[in-house]
């Protein structure tokens, strides 16, 4: 049974490999690797808008 330190060595080394494994192939077709993104978006509204986006929305009348 192997040490929890060597598990956290081997693991490390591992997911270094899998990394550079991943740029690599990426370098052979001549992309640059993706970036992950968080989901997301902040932004700046003046806070009239932001206040009528948290508003419940008024009822639809259907004729």
């Amino acid at each position: 049974m192997e040490s929890a330190a060597a598990g956290q060595v081997r693991c490390r080394a591992a997911f270094a490999e899998a990394v550079g494994d991943y740029i690599e192939t990426y370098a052979k077709f001549g992309q640059l690797p993706q970036k992950p993104v968080s989901g997301k978006i902040l932004l700046r509204v003046p806070p009239a808008v932001h206040s009528a986006a948290l508003m419940p929305p008024r009822p639809t009348v259907r004729a």
